[in-house]
């Protein structure tokens, strides 16, 4: 059977775990004589309990779904059909990976991926052991798995709604069907959060690790595994390709310089905030921030393209979210007799500096950091699809 024919099975892992972990359902699915157009890929990422040499750090979730995208794609030319199996952990990562995409406006690269199942997924944390988690892991990944964290519910609130829910393939968009179960006696993750907000959530027999490990082809797991499979199977290859946009809308181009100008890609201050320690975050800083946002918001226009409007909207909220965290951190230190003998200041705030007891380090520069990471990730896919539609020139 050419490789194209077939479909490709990913198992992704969970927390403190590896590939291995899919031997039991794996074996059965080899050993199945009507699933040998299947083919076994299990995907492996690091997620140790501590890590000791400083010059290797625990990947977090972003991380682990880029990697998972590259994983993807490199047997992408392989096959037309994907079914993407993950347990635990790994499903916030498989979820983590789909947004991703989507905030990219990338849809159709997701068309190969014809269903996801999940094992015992925390989809809204787990509060096991939390305090002894909380107090002695110092680990990203396990940060992402106490109950309701912030960038897992905006993922999963994105996978809900532009691909669990989706209607058409397009930039913005995906559909791909979930299929979401969990155990009966599973401590770990409990019943409301394994099911969540996704649409027929199923239980199956067993505690968090024994949901996956079938003893018989006649498990439950097993025959549900089956039958998703056999369902991607008989769908038909990715779907075609969304037709290249024409020449932009002329109101698109003069909102696109709008925006341009109002948070230019080049501009140092802008490079500034992306790299830089929030420690050193200065007042100017803060200012062109602002006065960008503000611009952004009140501009009564939208973008004509459908998918140009999405990922606006979905950068400006992630500004703003930015830009309110950072209310009231900044006062002016020097004296008015003091500021008015300094040179070069182009507006009185440039002198700002973080003000003392309004910024934690540790707390205030971690959430400042997820944000900015969000606002980012979504500035970044605006202006990609604003170079695809020849709109970065005026």
């Amino acid at each position: 059977m050419p490789a194209r024919d077939r479909v490709a099975v990913v198992f992704v892992h969970g927390f403190f775990s590896g590939p291995h972990t899919w031997d039991p359902l794996v074996n059965l699915l080899e050993e199945d004589e009507e699933m040998k157009f299947a083919d076994v890929h299990r995907f492996p990422y690091s997620s140790p309990k501590l890590r000791l040499r400083p010059d290797r750090r625990i990947p977090d979730f972003n991380d682990l779904a880029d990697r998972l995208r590259t994983f993807l794609e490199l047997r992408a030319d392989r096959y037309e059909r994907f079914v993407l199996v993950a347990h635990s952990q790994g499903g916030l990562v498989v979820q983590r990976f789909l947004s991703r995409v989507i905030a990219d406006t990338r849809g159709p690269d997701l068309a190969s991926i014809k269903s996801v199942v999940l094992f015992a997924c925390p989809n809204e944390g787990s509060e096991f052991a939390l305090s002894l988690r909380v107090r002695f892991l110092r680990n990203p990944q396990e940060q992402q798995l106490r109950p309701l964290h912030e960038q897992v519910q905006d993922a999963q609130r994105r996978v809900l709604e532009k691909i669990v829910y989706a209607k058409e393939l397009g930039p913005g968009s995906c559909p791909i069907p979930f299929h979401v179960y969990g155990g009966t006696e599973d401590n770990i993750v409990r019943r409301s959060s394994a099911q969540s907000n996704f649409p027929q959530p199923r239980m199956l027999a067993g505690d968090h690790s024994g949901i996956i490990r079938p003893t018989s082809p006649d498990a439950d797991v097993y025959q549900a595994l089956r039958t998703h499979v056999l369902e991607a199977s008989q769908t038909p290859g990715p779907q075609a390709a969304v037709p290249v946009a024409g020449p932009p809308h002329p109101g698109d181009r003069d909102k696109a310089q709008r925006f341009l100008r109002a948070l230019p890609p080049h501009a140092p201050w802008l490079r500034g905030l992306r790299t830089q320690n929030f420690y050193t975050h200065s007042g100017k800083v803060d200012r062109l921030f602002d006065e960008a946002v503000t611009e952004l918001m009140t501009d009564p226009v939208w973008y004509v393209d459908p998918a140009l409007h999405e990922a606006d909207a979905a950068c400006q909220q992630a500004a703003q979210d930015l830009n309110e965290a950072t209310e009231g951190l900044f006062a002016d230190p020097l004296t008015p007799a003091a500021l008015a003998a300094l040179d070069g200041l182009a507006h009185p705030q440039d002198s700002y500096v973080l003000r003392p007891g309004q910024y934690r380090p540790g707390v205030t520069e971690h959430k400042l950091h997820e944000l900015r990471v969000v606002f980012f990730e979504r500035y970044d896919a605006l202006v990609r699809l604003l170079n695809e539609r020849s709109l970065l020139t005026p």
